[in-house]
């Protein structure tokens, strides 16, 4: 995700439209690729039954992010220009994958899988 809010908050020195170009083009191939990450990460954390109110909820909340990004756009560009808003996005996510990096751990792969568990945890299948 950094390699997403890097660009957006560069987006702030832009002065030539090839630039605005990369850095929009970095920061959506980073956002996009951030998402199946996320996503297997979620697998991995949480089991079964939680899954899917953990995915609706990560989900929601991706769409609203981006409803927030543009109402703040919308209201704050024609004030301040169109390149404040990059810079008001960006600054707090950069704070909040900081905080991710020092408090998080990737979880074990496989880990809330009950049919790994089966066959490689030393259970047995049954059936």
């Amino acid at each position: 995700l950094f390699l997403g809010q890097l660009p957006a908050l560069a987006t702030l020195w832009v002065t030539e439209y090839w630039q605005l170009f990369a850095t929009r083009t970095v920061t959506g191939i980073a956002i996009a690729g951030a998402t199946p990450l996320l996503f297997s990460m979620l697998g991995d954390t949480f089991g079964v039954s939680a899954r899917v109110k953990v995915s609706a909820l990560i989900s929601v909340a991706i769409q609203l992010g981006g409803a927030g990004g543009q109402f703040i756009a919308g209201t704050l560009g024609p004030v301040y220009g169109w390149r404040v808003p990059f810079g008001l996005v960006a600054v707090p996510a950069l704070i909040l994958n900081l905080i991710a990096v020092v408090c998080l751990t990737e979880p074990a792969r496989g880990r809330s899988e009950v049919a790994l568990k089966m066959r490689f945890g030393g259970e047995e299948e049954e059936g």
